[in-house]
């Protein structure tokens, strides 16, 4: 499923379109004149991937908690 929207008269609009999975999840977005945001799924509903922001890892012994981020230049981490 997509949607999109337009901000602006023609001559000076602004989009953005956005695409999501058969679970209602954003998979993409992408805004005229900028890269696309693409964003993956773990089958738990974890986020594995999103551009621009990294790889996720998360605890094994909390939902849903995110431990690190990597492959971004301002990755976070949990103290170990």
């Amino acid at each position: 499923m997509s949607r999109g929207y337009r901000i602006g008269t023609a001559a000076d609009s602004l989009s953005e379109s956005f695409t999501y999975d058969n679970l209602d999840r954003l998979i993409s977005s992408t805004a005229a004149g900028q890269s696309p945001i693409n964003i993956t799924y773990a089958d738990n509903g974890n986020i594995l991937t999103k551009t621009g922001v990294g790889n996720y890892a998360y605890l094994m012994d909390k939902i849903n908690a995110v431990k690190d981020i990597t492959n971004n230049p301002g990755s976070i981490s949990t103290p170990t």
